[in-house]
């Protein structure tokens, strides 16, 4: 499943109605924590389909910058549990936001973060990805818990995952079946 941790306070309320409009799964990160009552700044996450949702709306007020695309085999309240013990980071014995939820802040949080911190946040992710120049960078976790990045283009972080892609190997067995052709049936009276 996919979801789109969307940030509110840097892509505004319009955005999110129209997405929550469009994907009627959503939950705010903020939900059950003591900030719960600034809905309209907080992350959230929204369950999506593989459509690309970027080139979905032509209006100049729909704003979708620095987003984070979550892969997970989560539920979306699971996912948006796990996601809630990274909210706040203690300084100074006060809670502070954790601003992971924007995909800039993200990249520089996880190339600092020891393999045993990537692990735990990783715990319920497969892979995130993050709008980049070309494309989309996809982050996920090798088995020694090391960051590995790689360019993904925009066609194959959008393309249905239905869509079988016929290969070369596939041809000569589609032209090799036999053509059935359909019986006569001739009624009388």
């Amino acid at each position: 499943m996919r979801y789109l941790c969307f940030d509110t306070a840097l892509n505004e309320v319009y955005t999110l109605l129209l997405l929550q409009k469009e994907y009627p799964s959503y939950l705010s990160l903020f939900h059950g924590t003591k900030n719960e009552a600034i809905w309209h700044v907080a992350p959230w996450l929204i369950a999506i389909t593989n459509e690309n949702f970027y080139k979905k709306w032509n209006d100049p007020n729909c704003h979708l910058e620095r987003c984070l695309i979550i892969e997970s085999s989560a539920h979306i309240k699971d996912l948006k549990l796990h996601l809630q013990q990274f909210i706040y980071k203690k300084v100074n014995q006060s809670d502070h936001f954790n601003r992971f939820w924007d995909a800039k802040v993200l990249l520089q949080q996880l190339e600092r973060m020891s393999s045993e911190e990537r692990l735990h946040f990783f715990e319920e992710i497969e892979a995130i990805y993050l709008e980049d120049y070309d494309g989309f960078l996809k982050m996920s976790l090798d088995r020694k818990a090391r960051l590995v990045k790689e360019n993904v283009t925009e066609q194959q972080l959008f393309s249905p995952a239905d869509r079988v892609a016929t290969t070369m190997e596939q041809l000569p067995e589609q032209q090799t079946k036999p053509e059935i052709k359909p019986r006569r049936r001739f009624f009388t009276d």
